[in-house]
């Protein structure tokens, strides 16, 4: 029973191509949402809210919201955010993490040695 889970759970080494693809769009997006929510407001302030509010009520209306989710983003959802990139990255062997292994192999060989000759040379441990 968990074999079809584990099958439709599974994650699949395919390269950097799919997410250097999904990363340009998703930035190019970036620009495209706002021109496009620009037109949107300003078309629907034209058709159903000139009667009610002013131009400059939507504005800071606008900026309140704005402000709001851009905190939101900063407080939560961004820690949140690096927390998930950094797991994949360590579980997906990360070229990064290669080195890191191997600096820490080097350094333990480096602090055996150092134990060894301070004990030659009898000293004492100062950290």
């Amino acid at each position: 029973m968990k074999k079809p889970w584990k099958l439709l759970f599974q994650q699949y080494d395919t390269g950097h191509h799919i997410g250097e693809v999904k990363d340009l769009i998703q930035r190019t997006m970036f620009y495209v949402t706002g021109l496009n929510f620009v037109m949107g407001a300003g078309t629907a302030y034209i058709v159903y809210a000139r009667r009610w509010i002013s131009i400059e009520q939507l504005m800071i209306a606008v900026g309140v919201i704005l402000l709001l989710a851009v905190l939101f983003e900063r407080a939560i959802v961004i820690p949140s955010n690096w927390k998930w990139i950094n797991q994949q990255r360590y579980q997906h062997r990360e070229p990064l993490r290669d080195d890191l292994d191997a600096i820490v192999k080097t350094q333990g060989e480096i602090s055996d040695r150092l134990k060894g000759i301070e004990e030659k040379l009898g000293m004492e441990k100062r950290l």
